[in-house]
Parts: structure tokens; sequence; C-alpha cells
């Protein structure tokens, strides 16, 4: 999901500039936290894998984006 606030504001409910080394590192740094919550780091870690969609996305949002522009 994703939306715009103006002409200038966007969000989306996930990371698109997350890589899967950012996002061990994330889970690695919030362990404790992960496993107080009921959850697994290990097996977090273990599900993580590579997007290579994922950066092709964002720049495809960016551009998008980009064009959305009024100045």
């Amino acid at each position: 999901q994703a939306f715009r606030l103006g002409d200038r504001v966007w969000g989306v409910q996930f990371h698109p500039e997350f890589s899967s080394t950012i996002t061990a590192g994330y889970v690695r740094a919030r362990a404790d936290r992960i496993r107080e919550e009921g959850h697994d780091p290990a097996a977090i870690l273990a599900d993580i894998g590579a997007a290579p969609l994922a950066r092709q996305v964002l720049r495809r949002f960016v551009r998008f984006a980009d064009t959305m522009r009024q100045d």
C-alpha cells in the first residue's frame, strides 16, 4: 500500500530501501526484543532472502513520483 500527501510526500507500508543485509542487521540488533515478542530471530534470519526486483521497483517508484511532481 502507498499514499500521497500533496505533491511531494509519498509513503509506503514497507521498506523498499532495505536489502537482505540491512534486514539481517536489523534482526540481529533487535534479537532480544524479537524474542520477547515470541519470535525466533534465527528463524527470521534463515528466511531472509535476496529480493532482486526490489531495487528495480524502488527506481521505478522514484521515477514515477518524480513525474507526478508539480513545481
